[in-house]
């Protein structure tokens, strides 16, 4: 975990006043989760990083996505064996089914929050679980093709 949370804390604070001083919107994002669990419901890893994240963005008012308790709860929802046969290459990194449904997530956060114009432009059909790209006709120009 974090090893050091207020030298942290004060990198987002950073982050978050050079954003805001070239005229962009910061947004947080709070980590993917491992491939960690408890009698098969996941857990965080990342709990300082989450905590600071949270901190900091109530006290700029930065929107914090909360993609590790996502994850969490998809990762809980279908399984340890599917996590691991599906979702991840090791403890941490993700296979492309992971990674799309992490997107997916974050996209859904996105669609949830106070990111007007952002939400807008997240297409609700795109946040379905059922669908899974695959690695078929993959092309970094084109995308995923999709089951």
């Amino acid at each position: 975990d974090c090893p050091d949370k207020e030298v942290f804390k004060d990198y987002l604070r950073r982050y978050t006043e050079d954003a805001r001083a070239k005229q962009a919107i910061p947004i947080f994002v709070t980590p993917t989760p491992r491939n960690q669990h408890d009698n098969g419901v996941f857990t965080n890893a990342f709990t300082k990083y989450c905590e600071a994240k949270f901190e900091v963005g109530e006290e700029m008012g930065v929107t914090v996505i909360d993609l590790q308790t996502k994850g969490r709860d998809f990762y809980t929802e279908i399984g340890p064996s599917r996590v691991k046969s599906d979702m991840m290459i090791d403890t941490l990194h993700l296979k492309v089914s992971g990674a799309y449904h992490m997107a997916r997530l974050l996209a859904e956060g996105i669609s949830e929050s106070n990111l007007t114009p952002l939400k807008d432009y997240v297409i609700k059909e795109n946040l379905d679980p059922n669908r899974t790209p695959t690695t078929d006709g993959w092309n970094p120009r084109e995308g995923y093709a999709y089951d």
